[in-house]
């Protein structure tokens, strides 16, 4: 090992030297180099911070535009889903609106299918909705109620038309036909079940009738009472004549004066028959409120009635008949018109009396059953006899009479007002039912005390 004193050969040194400065060159140039990457750092630090800034800015930005769309468009849906809620109550309401109207309603397309078919339709028709819906129309609904001419016609000219149709049973339905101008359905079809209005108004024009008729009756009966009490006064002064006479006459005058006052007795006879015809008529024209009446008693007082005032001249008389009656033993009390059932009675006898007197049968006395029988469905009365009626007289049984057909006997082979006064007035129902084997039967129902009543 050299020893060193510390000092440097000057080669050395000033190797040191310009390494030294060499170093402090390049340390100089890296400081300098250092220091612009760090600004150069900084600067890029810097804008990446603004740039980051303003990211965050817009993304502030868009996170609020965000919140306030979702915000907005939560608002739209809950309106949308309380505007929708409202269509389907709106929907709803309208649909149980046309399910409960009192009128039967059917939509149909223009070429006549079925697009709405209500609960009224179905209970007028009886066709269920299910049944009828995407059907064709006339498959469902007789042609004669709306026929296809009526419906094209109808949608042709725009203007609706309402019409009246007939059904069965008694049944009126007015029916109209509603052009439409927008959507499938081109037509609604309104049924309206008029039953009850027409036959108040068929009520009020036969009460009508009847009321003149009363009045006629009430006339005719007052006309016919004063010359016909005269007739009888006559012939009643004529018999105290010939009785103080007769002993006196002698051979031929005495027969003729006997024969004379047998003539007169069925004079005064025929005489009572038409006094009591014509208290029928003012009965009847008297009319009457409603009151109870045994309704055995009410067919006793017709069928005396009926003895005293019916007859076919030269053929039957009512008091010639056989009458078996048959009364239930209990029955309940009627409330009715009495004189009007009374008038019914008499015209069923009377008709059966006009039937037994074409009938013959040998050996045979002519016989009349009156049954009465009360059940549940109400008071039933009974005429049997043992005549047929032939089918015409059975086809014009209860059709009004306006004139005489050829053949036909008058108003009196009719039973139209019968009917009328026992269905209309009472509630009640009168039909006939006749066979070659066994005769004819009128059977008329009257309701239970209080449920005919007007």
């Amino acid at each position: 090992m050299i020893p060193w004193d510390g000092a440097l050969p000057p080669t050395a040194a000033a190797a040191l030297w310009a390494g030294a400065a060499v170093l402090a060159g390049y340390l100089g140039w890296r400081g300098r180099r250092l220091a612009r990457e760090r600004a150069q750092l900084a600067a890029q630090m810097a804008d990446r911070e603004r740039h980051l800034a303003e990211r965050a800015s817009q993304l502030a930005r868009a996170r609020r535009l965000l919140v306030e769309t979702e915000a907005l468009l939560e608002r739209e849906r809950a309106r949308h889903q309380a505007a929708a809620a409202a269509l389907e109550r709106s929907e709803s309401y309208l649909a149980a609106l046309l399910e409960s109207l009192p009128l039967g309603l059917i939509a149909v397309t223009a070429k006549g299918r079925i697009t709405l078919w209500n609960r009224k339709a179905e209970s007028l028709t009886g066709v269920p909705a299910a049944s009828a819906l995407e059907r064709d129309l006339w498959e469902v609904v007789a042609t004669e109620v709306v026929t296809r001419e009526r419906f094209e016609r109808t949608l042709a000219s725009g203007v609706p038309q309402r019409f009246r149709h007939e059904g069965p049973g008694k049944t009126y339905f007015e029916v109209t036909i509603h052009p439409l101008e927008a959507g499938e359905a081109r037509a609604a079809i309104l049924v309206e079940d008029v039953s009850q209005q027409v036959r108040a108004e068929q009520m009020v024009v036969q009460q009508e009738k009847v009321s003149a008729a009363g009045e006629l009756a009430a006339g005719f009966a007052g006309d016919l009472a004063a010359p016909l009490a005269a007739i009888l006064d006559d012939v009643a002064e004529i018999r105290a004549v010939l009785a103080q006479a007769a002993p006196q006459a002698a051979g031929s005058l005495a027969q003729s004066l006997e024969r004379l006052a047998r003539l007169l007795d069925d004079a005064a006879d025929k005489g009572r028959w038409a006094a009591a015809v014509i208290d029928n008529l003012r009965a009847f024209a008297a009319g009457g409120d409603r009151r109870t009446v045994d309704p055995a008693e009410l067919v006793d007082e017709a069928l005396a009635l009926a003895r005293r005032t019916l007859a076919i001249p030269g053929r039957l008389a009512f008091r010639d008949l056989e009458v078996e009656r048959h009364y239930d033993a209990e029955r309940s009390p009627l409330h009715c018109h009495p004189e009007e059932l009374k008038l019914v009675l008499l015209n069923l006898l009377r008709h059966a009396l006009s039937a037994l007197a074409r009938w013959e049968r040998r050996g045979e006395r002519p016989r009349l059953e009156v049954l009465l029988a009360d059940t549940h469905e109400g008071l039933w009365i009974e005429i049997r006899h043992p005549a047929p009626l032939d089918p015409g007289e059975r086809a014009r049984l209860f059709q009004p009479f306006h004139a005489e057909p050829r053949g036909e006997r008058g108003p009196g082979e009719r039973l139209s007002f019968s009917r009328f006064v026992v269905e209309d007035h009472h509630g009640g129902e009168l039909t006939a039912e006749t066979d070659p084997a066994t005769g004819t039967c009128y059977r008329l129902r009257l309701p239970p005390s209080g449920e005919g009543d007007d």
